[in-house]
C-alpha cells in the first residue's frame, strides 16, 4: 500500500552508479544489499524448497549488481553516453530492460516485483497501463527514480527536472482519469449481460496436496460437494450461470472421458475396496443435479497406460502427456473443450534446462524438493472455453420486460496460477494473432497453498492479476485454493469479497463460496495492439549500452603534432612550409649490442 515509495526505491543504486569509481566492487556491494529484500519476500520458499531458498536469493540479487555495473561502465565511456540527460535516461531504461531479462526471458521469466508494480493502487497512473503495459509504468517509476538522483547531484537542476516530473505525471493523470472513465462497470448501460459466477475457495493445505491420503481425498471431496450445493441454492440475484473450482482441486486421477474408461476397465480400487473413479462419478452426479455448468482443476492425462502385475498385484502407471488442465462440465459430461496450461511454473512444474535430462532433475528434485516432481507437459492451445449461458426469466412466468436477451455463451479464458503473472502469455489466451478478442472474461484457477500462511504473497499475486485485467480490458475472476479469491474489474479495482479475504490466512478443513458476476466487454487496448513494444526496446538497449564499453575508441589525434614528417627526408615536409621551422631531432638509433650494464 506504500506505492508513493515505488518512485524512490532504485534511487540508492542510481546514485551509487552515477558516482562510483569501482563498478564491479559497487556491483558486488548492490548485490549483497538487495539480498535481505529478496530474502524477505520469499521467506515462503523454507517450507518448500530449504535448498533452492539461498539459491533463489542469490540469483535475483544479481540484477542489483548487474545494474550498477552497467550503468556505471557506461557512465565510465564518456563521451555521449556521460552527458548527465543522456546517462540517466540510460539507466531508467536499463533498469527496465534488467526487469524484462528477469521477467521474461531468463528460465522462462520471473515477472514479480517490478519497481513499478506498486503503483497499482494509484489507479490514475495504472490505468495508463491500457496504453503501454505494466512493464512501460515500471519504466516511467525508473525513471523519476533517475531523474530525482539527476538533480540531487547538481541543484541548478531541481527545477528543470522536478518540472519534467511534473509535465510527466499531469500527463499520466489525465490520461489514466479518462482511461478509468471508460473502464468502471456501468451496470445502467450494460446490467443486462450480467453473469453470474461462484467460486468454490477450498482451502486444502500444500502439504495435503502433496502426500493426499485416500481418507484425507474423501473429506476434502465432501467438503467441496457441500460448498457447491451451497453456492447453488443461492438467491435470484446470486444465483450462478457458473461455478468454478480452483486449480487441481478434483482429488481423483482425472477427468478426461477416454482416460476414465481405461481407468474403469482397470477395476482400481482404493484400499476399502471403492473404485478410483468414484470422485469423476460423484462430480458428474453432482453437476447434473445443480445444472449449473462447472470449471474445475483437474490433470488432463493422453495415452494413459495401467498395468497389473497378476503375481503381486502391483500396478503400474504410465502416460504418454500430463497436464495442468480445466475441464467443462455441462449437463453431467465433461465436454470435449479442454484448457491444458501452456507456461508451466519455473521450478514449481518444471525445471527450466534442466528438464531435458531426467537423471539431473531427479538428483536436483532428491537434494532440494523430495516429494515434489515435474513431469508436466505444457499445452499448445490457446482458445478459450465456451460455457453455455441459459436465459433466465425475471418472473415465474417467464418474462424478461426491459432487458435484453443475455449472451447464449461465455467465453472463458482459464489461465492457471503462475501464468496469470505473464503478460505475453495472458495476451495470447484472450486475444488472437490479430488483435481480435477471443475471451470475455478471465477465470484464473490457482493454488496458492505453497505461500503457507505468508499473506504477503498472495496479495502480490493478486495485485501482478490486476495489472492483466489493465492492459487487457478484461475482467478477472480468481478461483484461489487458501487465497484471495473474487473478482477484479478491467479498471483494475478489486471486488469486496477480493477485499475480504486479504484479512484471512488460510485455514484448514474450511472453505467458503464467493459470489460476483462480470459484465462481457468487446473491445481491445493500445497495449494489445502494439504488443510488448517498450519492454522489448528496453532489454535491446540493455544489451546495446552492454556492448558500447567493450568497443575500442578510436585513437585521438594529437592537434599539435598532426603534420606528417616524411621520414626519409631532411628537408622541408612541403614547399610551402616555413622555412624558419627545423623538424625535430631523431632520436639516437637503439644500440645494436647489449649495455654491460644490463640496461638495454
Amino acid at each position: 500500500g506504500l506505492w508513493g515509495f515505488a518512485f524512490v526505491a532504485i534511487s540508492p543504486l542510481v546514485w551509487c552508479a552515477a558516482t562510483t569509481k569501482k563498478p564491479l566492487r559497487a556491483a558486488l556491494f548492490a548485490g549483497l544489499g538487495s539480498a535481505p529484500f529478496w530474502a524477505f519476500e520469499h521467506r515462503w520458499l523454507i517450507d518448500v524448497t530449504l535448498a533452492g531458498y539461498p539459491l533463489v536469493i542469490v540469483y535475483l540479487s544479481l540484477y542489483a549488481g548487474l545494474f550498477v555495473w552497467i550503468a556505471a561502465r557506461l557512465r565510465q565511456r564518456g563521451g555521449f553516453w556521460a552527458k548527465p540527460a543522456v546517462w540517466f535516461v540510460a539507466a531508467a531504461l536499463i533498469w527496465s530492460g534488467l526487469e524484462t531479462l528477469r521477467g521474461e526471458v531468463v528460465f522462462y521469466g520471473y515477472p514479480w516485483f517490478y519497481v513499478g508494480h506498486p503503483l497499482i493502487d494509484f489507479l490514475f497512473v495504472a490505468q495508463n497501463a491500457s496504453l503501454i503495459g505494466a512493464a512501460g509504468i515500471s519504466m516511467l517509476t525508473a525513471l523519476v527514480s533517475s531523474a530525482l538522483v539527476f538533480a540531487s547531484l547538481d541543484r541548478r537542476l531541481w527545477i528543470p527536472t522536478l518540472l519534467t516530473v511534473g509535465v510527466l505525471a499531469f500527463t499520466l493523470l489525465g490520461l489514466g482519469m479518462i482511461l478509468n472513465e471508460g473502464a468502471v462497470d456501468d451496470e445502467s448501460r450494460f446490467g443486462w449481460r450480467r453473469v453470474n459466477i461462484a467460486v468454490i475457495e477450498t482451502n486444502v493445505p500444500q502439504n495435503n496436496k502433496i502426500r493426499w491420503t485416500t481418507d484425507q481425498k474423501q473429506l476434502d471431496f465432501n467438503r467441496f460437494v457441500m460448498l457447491t450445493r451451497k453456492a447453488a441454492e443461492g438467491s435470484w440475484d446470486e444465483q450462478p450461470d457458473l461455478i468454478v473450482w480452483p486449480e487441481t482441486m478434483f482429488p481423483g486421477m482425472t477427468l478426461d472421458p477416454d482416460e476414465i474408461e481405461i481407468e474403469r476397465s482397470a477395476r482400481l480400487v482404493f484400499p476399502d475396496g471403492t473404485p478410483t473413479t468414484i470422485f469423476h462419478d460423484e462430480l458428474l452426479a453432482l453437476q447434473r443435479e445443480i445444472g449449473i455448468p462447472m470449471l474445475v482443476g483437474a490433470l488432463g492425462i493422453e495415452g494413459l497406460r495401467i498395468e497389473i502385475d497378476d503375481a503381486t498385484g502391483e500396478v503400474s502407471i504410465d502416460q504418454d502427456a500430463l497436464y495442468n488442465s480445466v475441464f467443462l462440465i455441462i449437463d453431467g459430461v465433461v465436454s470435449e473443450q479442454r484448457y491444458d496450461k501452456i507456461h508451466l511454473t519455473p521450478f514449481g512444474e518444471v525445471m527450466p534446462y534442466i528438464s531435458a535430462s531426467d537423471w539431473l532433475e531427479k538428483k536436483l528434485l532428491n537434494f532440494g524438493a523430495q516429494g515434489m516432481s515435474f513431469d508436466l507437459d505444457a499445452g499448445d492451445d490457446t482458445s478459450a472455453l465456451d460455457v453455455p449461458i441459459p436465459p433466465r426469466p425475471r418472473f415465474t412466468d417467464g418474462r424478461e420486460p426491459g432487458r435484453k436477451k443475455r449472451p447464449e455463451a461465455l467465453r472463458v479464458a482459464t489461465p492457471i496460477c503462475f501464468e496469470a503473472t505473464m503478460p505475453g502469455a495472458m495476451r495470447r489466451l484472450v486475444f488472437d494473432e490479430r488483435s481480435d478478442r477471443r475471451a470475455d472474461v478471465i477465470v484464473q484457477l490457482s493454488n496458492d497453498g505453497w505461500f503457507g500462511d505468508w499473506r504477503g504473497g498472495r496479495e502480490q499475486h493478486l495485485q501482478l492479476c490486476r495489472w492483466r485485467a489493465i492492459e487487457l480490458q478484461t475482467t478477472v475472476v480468481r478461483a484461489v485454493n487458501t487465497g484471495i479469491s473474487g473478482k477484479i474489474s478491467r479498471n483494475g479495482r478489486k471486488s469486496k469479497a477480493a477485499v475480504a479475504n486479504e484479512q484471512n490466512p488460510a485455514e484448514p478443513s474450511s472453505g467458503k463460496v464467493v459470489f460476483t458476476y462480470v459484465i462481457p466487454f468487446d473491445g481491445d487496448t493500445v497495449f494489445v495492439q502494439i504488443g510488448h513494444w517498450i519492454p522489448r526496446f528496453t532489454l535491446a538497449f540493455t544489451a546495446l549500452v552492454l556492448i558500447v564499453p567493450m568497443v575500442p575508441r578510436g585513437a585521438r589525434r594529437d592537434r599539435s603534432t598532426s603534420v606528417a614528417v616524411d621520414s626519409e627526408s631532411e628537408g622541408p615536409p612541403n614547399a610551402h612550409a616555413d622555412p624558419s621551422v627545423t623538424p625535430p631531432a631523431r632520436d639516437p638509433p637503439l644500440p645494436t649490442e647489449p649495455d654491460p650494464g644490463g640496461s638495454a
